[in-house]
């Protein structure tokens, strides 16, 4: 439900000719060890299903740029991987490719939960994010920082626009 409303709010108000894309998207999936099989599936089915969802499809499709969207995974302070690298979203056939890797990516990591770790890389994975007009994160997380640095509130990377927590 998050990502569908993260979706929904990040697309429509994002429309901008003059770059290469309205909308840079990362989206974080949590695989410490306290999410159990049944929540992780919950995570990946929602991604699918909101990128199979014709509402949402219509609004990444729609606008005079296209949506850019990268997909990791995320645990301990040394456990995070890209499940999929940025995508330029711009046909059905570009969602049905992102949504393909998703849906094969087979679960690395459940050490502990590193969420200072985890903003870290999705800082890194931002700045190397196309040229869009905004940058959003949307991370997915269960439990407290128990491993590593502790996020650090109200700084935000030089590129975003909105970061979602």
């Amino acid at each position: 439900m998050l990502l569908r409303v993260t979706l929904l709010v990040a697309v429509a108000f994002a429309a901008h000719p003059a770059r290469a894309c309205r909308l840079a998207l990362a989206l974080g999936f949590d695989v410490s060890r306290s999410v159990d099989a049944q929540d992780y599936r919950l995570q990946i089915d929602g991604i699918l299903a909101a990128l199979f969802d014709p509402e949402i499809r219509d609004l990444i499709l729609e606008g005079s740029a296209p949506v850019a969207m990268a997909v990791f995974e995320w645990a301990g302070a040394r456990e995070q991987l890209l499940v999929a690298d940025w995508a330029i979203l711009d046909s059905p056939a570009a969602i049905d490719r992102l949504a393909q890797q998703v849906l094969v990516h087979q679960r690395q990591a459940q050490g502990l939960t590193a969420v200072g770790s985890a903003l870290s890389y999705a800082r890194a994975l931002m700045d190397r994010a196309p040229d869009c007009l905004w940058y959003t994160l949307d991370m997915a997380g269960d439990g407290q920082n128990n491993q590593g640095d502790e996020p650090q509130r109200g700084k935000h990377p030089p590129k975003a626009a909105a970061v979602l927590y």
